[in-house]
């Protein structure tokens, strides 16, 4: 984090000046103080007590952001993004199982007519997924301020998710696409219910219209 801080304030930061204090002296003079075992060894080494005095002072006249060890902090940083792809994926889990497989349902390709024609109702793995989705404010409460953060996460990498679905179906028939209609609606609901704005790289209703344009050029009629 910052040395700055741990440099200019609290009972750490006095003993840590008194003890480069005392290494800076030429020779140091006075009885031995009663310093702890890595102090001592730091007295030992002028060298290294000298640029750690110097890295301090750098530090007490830098600004709060100034990086003491930047290869650590970067280390930090990198093991922080780490961690949360992790949690994001484990959390997209259920959803990416769910939605796989998905753009080649025979539903996309029936005709309408008798039997064949769509429901009003969204499909199994919509619901499946959406019910999924409304459970995340109760899974993330815990989280306080980082709930809104996460549930946006996951619910975007849902959406993501259905997108590619979506955009990878080859045939559609109109009474598929208007299946598919009532698919999309009932997760962008959902979304809205959330909060959840899409980005317009994540574009669900132009995935959609993407989709049944496949019928009106002659996909499966």
């Amino acid at each position: 984090t910052s040395l700055r801080v741990a440099a200019s304030s609290g009972e750490d930061a006095a003993r840590l000046r008194a003890v480069l204090k005392y290494a800076a002296a030429e020779p140091p003079s006075g009885s031995l103080p009663n310093f702890t075992a890595p102090a001592l060894r730091l007295v030992a080494d002028a060298d290294r007590a000298k640029r750690l005095q110097d890295l301090v002072e750098s530090a007490e006249g830098a600004p709060a952001a100034f990086l003491a060890l930047p290869r650590a902090h970067r280390a930090c940083a990198s093991f922080h993004d780490t961690a949360h792809s992790l949690v994001l994926e484990a959390m997209l889990a259920r959803v990416r199982t769910r939605l796989a497989g998905v753009r080649n349902l025979d539903v996309w390709k029936r005709e309408s007519g008798g039997e064949e024609l769509f429901s009003s109702y969204p499909q199994e793995f919509a619901t499946e997924v959406g019910e999924y989705l409304l459970t995340l404010p109760q899974l993330l409460e815990q989280l306080e301020d980082e709930s809104e953060e996460w549930i946006t996460r996951v619910a975007l990498g849902a959406a993501k998710l259905l997108q590619k679905e979506v955009l990878g179906i080859r045939e559609m028939s109109t009474a598929g696409g208007a299946q598919l209609g009532v698919d999309v609606e009932y997760i962008l609901n959902v979304l809205a219910a959330l909060g959840v704005d899409l980005p317009a790289a994540v574009d669900l209703e132009a995935a959609l219209a993407q989709a049944k344009a496949k019928a009106g050029a002659g996909g499966a009629e």
